[in-house]
């Protein structure tokens, strides 16, 4: 008997009692030939749920009279087609005992097939690794428990990185097509509204594979970029960043979920994008690396510290697990002829998933005596309370144990467990080696540690570009010595009115040109004011104002100096083309009739742009530069281009008119009526400065040279003033000089015959 006894001892009980065969479906996501889906870490998760099936077969403490086997299946991630048909092939079709699922790691999978798990005749157990809050509704997916904590910590995370370094202000880039992802960013919208009242998300941009909205989102001001985005887009996004300049320090990228292992190798890559020439961006690791300095990333930790002398279920520590694991992925991927996966971070999460339903099913067999003999989930409603039983187990308040990833217990309300999230930060423009990774802190899902790192600000600072001090400077003392011009030979020409070098000018109709020149002089000084104001919260009412002030002076004034010209020039025509009729339809109240006309019309012009598309002063950016944003103005309206067209038609037409006059009277020999060629030339340098200026003001208006056509708009205005007094007033002033000494007795002699054609002037 002794020896029997003694024989029992090396016996291993555990094989010889394990006979029954359960088997426990293992959904995961591999490449595919045909359609690539968005995540194929399935080398990585597959191996270490054989790790965990193999001890626990080899352990007579749990599930003594059963033995575990695996049926793995592709989950198909966002090709979810794949994931229906593994779940209904493994379960309701299935000839083999299928007690439970693990996985699938994608949210979309898991989201495909989690309506069917909960249907009373398939009713199925589901240990996941997918981290999607939608997971969390345990009315809809009451069936599905997870060993991770939902994404939700991230958004919890996020907010509370944000109220840390006071940002308010953050912009958005997320993948539109992965449901894990916008549903994440969904989530901290929601949350973000109403933990941070006074916030706000500037920029919203869904990444898809051909669009990457970065050029908008520069537009937005923002200075903090969440990205909830997968390793499929970021390196695509990275590297179009790089490119626009859109990195540290000027930029702060924070990221989730996400292994920087997946694009921190250093390869070049390409990828098919527009914005390239000729279609095809060439990325190189540096360019990544740049773009990776400083940037934020959240990531659960997975992996475990060995210094806290922690052990796994097994009594193996965690290198111990990783020295079965690594083996197990080489094995597998030899064997199913697959790459190797991106990184092994998401074994241990997988690892706990068999651990957690094999503990559930002993715990039910042994408290409630529940025969997994009988238990076939697929085979119809009444195996559905033992479902219930052994969901209940996953509870208990005794049930929590260490797992590879960390203490699995599971929460009632949300079927998760609790894990950690940690923040680390990339620096020294590299992020190879790992070394490079800061671990800045730990978010244990409340709150997180005191993080110490490079951060930037959420918004920039603004500079609202004004006209240079030197240039507005010289604009003024033109101006100003314009104006004295102006007045002084305005004073000549009512001193002097009755003189004939004066008669013959039409003394009483140039004080309209002298009017038209004080109009464009007040509409210059405006313009410098506007360009002069430096303030970021102008007053709007104020410089709507001075806007379309500015316009209705400058286009009024220069119809009064248009009108006067070819009125002059038309009495000129007329007198010495109809010399027998003198005086007829020539006078003065005929001539401000014409002119009266074009104000008129120039008028009604202009209220129907203020009613119909009102000149507004705004504000806008242009460039960041020295981490400022680089803003200026301008007077615009909706069809500003359309309206600045009919302007210079219109003003063509007057000075079309003025050139066939003055070439009409090309002939006059007398000395007072020979401005005609002044007048010719005041047409042709009006009409350059005009067809000139004009379209530069027009076509730089909105980009960074937008000072220099202010500039150019300012020389405009400050030049016809001086044209207009110096070749309409000028040629009579030295006439009256001229008569005044009275040394030409020819001159004197053609004074009084100008004196005697216009006895009404």
């Amino acid at each position: 008997m002794l020896g029997l006894f003694v024989l029992t001892l090396f016996l291993p009980a555990v094989e010889l009692s394990k006979d029954h065969i359960l088997h426990i479906v293992a959904l995961a996501e591999y490449p595919d030939s045909m359609i690539k889906p968005s995540w194929d870490g399935g080398a990585s998760l597959t191996p270490a749920a054989r790790v965990a099936v193999d001890e626990i077969n080899n352990d007579s403490s749990i599930l003594p009279d059963y033995r575990l086997e695996l049926i793995d299946r592709d989950a198909g991630c966002d090709i979810t087609f794949k994931a229906v048909t593994s779940f209904v092939e493994s379960s309701f079709y299935s000839d083999k005992q299928v007690v439970g699922m693990i996985g699938p790691g994608c949210s979309e999978a898991t989201l495909a097939i989690g309506q069917l798990s909960t249907q009373d005749s398939i009713a199925t157990l589901m240990v996941s690794v997918a981290t999607t809050v939608e997971l969390t509704n345990r009315t809809a997916y009451p069936y599905i428990l997870r060993t991770v904590s939902t994404s939700y910590i991230y958004v919890k995370a996020y907010l509370d990185l944000m109220a840390r370094n006071k940002w308010k202000n953050v912009a958005v880039l997320f993948d539109y097509y992965r449901t894990y992802f916008s549903h994440t960013f969904y989530k901290f919208r929601d949350e973000f509204a109403k933990t941070i009242p006074d916030g706000n998300i500037t920029f919203v941009g869904g990444v898809t594979r051909t669009y990457f909205p970065l050029d908008a989102f520069v537009q937005s001001r923002a200075r903090i970029i969440l990205g909830f985005l997968g390793g499929e887009l970021t390196p695509q996004l990275l590297c179009l960043a790089y490119r626009k300049n859109i990195y540290f320090p000027t930029y702060q990228w924070v990221f989730h979920d996400r292994s920087v292992n997946e694009f921190e190798n250093g390869t070049s890559f390409s990828f098919v994008d527009p914005s390239c020439p000729g279609g095809q961006c060439n990325c190189s690791g540096w360019e990544l690396q740049v773009v990776l300095n400083n940037a934020i990333f959240f990531h659960y930790k997975l992996q475990r510290d060995d210094s806290d002398n922690t052990t796994l279920i097994s009594g193996e520590n965690f290198t111990a697990f990783f020295n079965k694991y690594s083996p197990a992925v080489n094995s597998f991927i030899v064997e199913r002829g697959l790459p190797p996966p991106i990184d092994l971070l998401y074994g241990p999460t997988y690892y706990d998933t068999v651990w957690s339903l094999a503990r559930a099913l002993d715990r039910a067999v042994i408290r409630d005596n529940v025969s997994l003999k009988d238990y076939w989930p697929s085979r119809g409603i009444s195996h559905l309370k033992t479902t219930n039983t052994i969901l209940a187990r996953f509870f208990d308040k005794d049930y929590s144990f260490e797992g590879a990833s960390g203490r699995i217990v599971y929460d009632v309300a949300t079927g998760d467990t609790s894990t950690v999230v940690e923040v680390y930060q990339l620096y020294n423009n590299s992020v190879v080696p790992t070394a490079s990774k800061k671990l800045l802190g730990v978010f244990n899902g409340t709150k997180l540690s005191q993080i110490l790192g490079n951060f930037v600000p959420d918004t920039f600072d603004t500079e609202l570009v004004a006209l240079n001090v030197y240039a507005a400077g010289i604009f003024i003392v033109l101006l100003t010595v314009a104006l004295a011009l102006t007045v002084s030979l305005h004073v000549i020409n009512v001193v002097y009115r009755h003189s004939a070098a004066l008669k013959a000018t039409s003394p009483n109709l140039n004080h309209v040109i002298f009017i038209g020149c004080y109009m464009i002089t007040a509409a210059t000084m405006i313009f410098i004011i506007l360009g002069s104001f430096k303030s970021h919260t102008p007053n709007i009412r104020l410089q709507d104002f001075l806007c379309n002030a500015f316009w209705w002076l400058m286009i009024l004034g220069f119809t009064l100096i248009f009108g006067i010209m070819i009125s002059r020039l038309w009495r000129i025509y007329r007198i010495f083309t109809h010399f027998q009729n003198p005086g007829n339809h020539l006078s003065n109240l005929h001539l401000l009739g014409f002119v009266g006309l074009l104000v008129c019309a120039s008028a009604i012009c202009l209220v129907v742009w203020a009613l119909t598309d009102q000149l507004k002063y705004k504000i806008f950016s242009s460039s960041i530069y020295n981490f400022k944003i680089i803003e200026y103005w301008d007077c615009n309206c909706k069809h500003f281009a359309f309206w600045i067209l009919a302007l210079l038609i219109f003003l063509a037409v007057l000075l079309g008119i003025m050139v066939t006059l003055a070439f009409l009277t090309r002939h006059v020999t007398n000395a007072h009526f020979k401005y005609t060629k002044t007048t010719t030339l005041l047409a042709y340098l009006l009409g350059i400065l005009l067809y000139t200026g004009v379209p530069i003001y027009t076509v730089f208006l909105h980009s960074e040279l937008v000072n220099l056509s202010n500039s150019v708009m300012c020389i405009v205005l400050v030049g016809s003033i001086y044209m207009c007094n110096v070749l309409i007033f000028l040629p009579p002033a030295v006439s009256l000089y001229r008569e005044t000494c009275a040394k030409n007795a020819v001159y004197a002699v053609q004074n009084k015959q100008a004196l005697a054609l216009f006895p009404s002037l």
